[in-house]
């Protein structure tokens, strides 16, 4: 290799000049980055040994290829025979690359050129391959897409482990899996592709078609999700049900989705199943509120996401309950709503709702003639709210006609009366306007003293009728009671026939027999028991 100025000059545009430093042999051994075209012709133009170079390229790679103009300057230098051959063998001596994934099947891609799959072992080997930098590009449609440069020296064997990330990753916890989906994978672009869906005639079609498309993925938790969402919207309530279980399927855990069919059961009247189902969501809270953290997660970031969780889970289950309070109240049978009102107590045990089932519990038992009950009930139903004006009357009532428990009647009845006077308010129930509590209180004060009335005739032990004094107070207790019960025909007629037996029973015909007259052109229920009586004091 020789070759004198002059040729260096004549050749200044197509040749370099040595660069700085590099005259000393030991410098590239320190050299990270790859020999440059400049580089290799510099070492050229200073003499540089064949072998010297040989062992930079190798060591560090070069960052060109062999063209023609290269073997021009080749010539130029009078780089010839065994040296040149050796040269240009090193610098096109092909690369391999071995690529281990963990993703069989995934779509590869070589320096933009499409390739053979990944195997069913998730690799490829890329062979004679020229040297300097290339770049892969893997594509799988449940992994997010990853793009890696890689640069190969002049016959380096090179083996990568790359491992995939899913586009859609699972978290699971105690009321639902959280999905996570990452950006820029296809499953993104549909889901995006949604968001701009603003009305449920648009989103519908595009949730199916994307469920459908992403059958395979956990991704379609998320969709059916969305799509249980967008039928709630539309009050399509039959299909809420339906991605709820499609929903469930997928994750026993998720406590939205059972809410979602709770109340849409309640809407559809399905109601045995919405307590059903709200029973098992119930469950879930109850559940949550002792479930670990997931693994290597800071107990106190856990705990205020716990609480947080919990908190949102309650919020959904108290308008739930309203739902079914609704429709349970709503039912016509008593046995039925019974039933279903038991299901609302027990599941509900904080509810606001319960002061008011214990009185429709209470109300069932009696149109089911089943007095203790109803007594049960609506002692239950004081016991959490004394100031209950109907379920004192319920009580009171029942036991006064039973003649039970006569001091538990009369000190209800009393303290209605006395309330009624002096303190109202305390009886009005929530929610009731003026039109409606005038007339309520006045229906229940008659109640009241005609229960006192009766009260007293039960309590009445004399036999002769100038000694019945008892009686005579219980006269008083009817007639204070007739004037404000006279609006409610069957209440009036009641107090009437109590009333009318009071006035036989001390003697005074007259007295008893107008007031059954009256009673008889009544068309009520009483007619039947006041003929006799009538007959007698006629």
């Amino acid at each position: 290799m020789s070759g004198g100025m002059a040729r260096l000059v004549v050749l200044g545009a197509l040749l370099v000049p040595p660069a700085a430093g590099l005259a000393a042999p030991a410098a590239w051994a320190q050299e990270a980055r790859p020999m440059s075209h400049a580089e290799f012709i510099s070492l050229l133009q200073q003499e540089t040994p064949v072998e010297e170079i040989i062992a930079q390229v190798k060591a560090r790679g070069i960052n060109f290829k062999v063209t023609p103009r290269l073997e021009e300057e080749l010539d130029i230098l009078e780089v010839k025979g065994k040296e040149r051959r050796a040269l240009l063998a090193v610098l096109s001596e092909p690369a391999t690359l071995e690529l281990q994934t963990n993703v069989a099947g995934a779509a590869v891609t070589l320096d933009r050129q499409p390739q053979e799959p990944l195997s069913a072992e998730g690799s490829i080997v890329f062979s004679a391959l020229e040297p300097g930098s290339h770049r892969v590009r893997l594509e799988h449609k449940d992994y997010v897409r990853e793009s890696l440069d890689v640069f190969l020296k002049p016959g380096e064997s090179r083996r990568i482990e790359l491992e995939l990330q899913l586009a859609v990753t699972l978290a699971p916890g105690p009321l639902g899996t959280q999905v996570s989906v990452a950006a820029g994978t296809p499953i993104d672009t549909a889901l995006v592709e949604l968001e701009f869906a603003r009305t449920p005639q648009k989103r519908i079609p595009l949730l199916r078609r994307f469920v459908a498309q992403f059958a395979g993925s956990p991704v379609v938790l998320l969709g059916w999700r969305m799509l249980q969402e967008t039928y709630m919207e539309q009050e399509q309530y039959g299909l809420v049900v339906a991605a709820g279980n499609e929903i469930l399927k997928r994750d026993p855990t998720d406590f939205t989705a059972r809410a979602r069919s709770a109340h849409a059961y309640a809407k559809n009247g399905e109601l045995a199943e919405a307590f059903r189902v709200t029973q098992e969501a119930r469950e879930l809270v109850q559940a949550a509120r002792t479930a670990p953290g997931p693994e290597g997660t800071d107990p106190s970031i856990w705990e205020e996401r716990r609480e947080e969780l919990v908190r949102d889970a309650e919020g959904d289950l108290a308008g739930l309950a309203y739902d079914l309070f609704v429709g349970a109240t709503g039912v016509q049978d008593p046995a039925q709503r019974r039933a279903l009102l038991e299901q609302f107590v027990a599941v509900f045990p904080q509810s606001p709702y319960l002061e008011a089932s214990y009185f429709w519990l209470a109300v069932s038992a009696q149109q089911l003639g089943d007095a203790a009950g109803a007594i049960q009930w609506a002692e239950r139903g004081l016991a959490a709210n004394p100031n209950q004006g109907a379920l004192m009357v319920l009580v009171a009532d029942i036991l006064s006609q039973q003649g039970q428990n006569l001091e538990r009647a009369r000190e209800l009845a009393s303290r209605l009366v006395a309330t009624l006077e002096n303190e109202p308010e305390k009886l009005r129930p929530q929610g009731m306007g003026d039109e409606d509590w005038a007339p309520r209180q006045q229906l229940w004060r008659g109640t009241g003293h005609s229960i006192l009335g009766q009260v007293l005739m039960y309590e009445e032990t004399a036999q002769k009728p100038r000694e019945m004094d008892k009686t005579r107070q219980a006269v008083e207790e009817f007639q204070k009671a007739s004037p404000l019960l006279k609006p409610e025909t069957n209440s009036y007629a009641r107090n009437l026939y109590r009333l009318g037996f009071a006035y036989a029973k001390l003697g005074e015909r007259a007295n008893a027999r107008q007031v059954l007259q009256e009673l008889m052109s009544l068309e009520t229920p009483y007619r039947q028991v006041a003929a006799p009586l009538l007959e007698k004091v006629k």
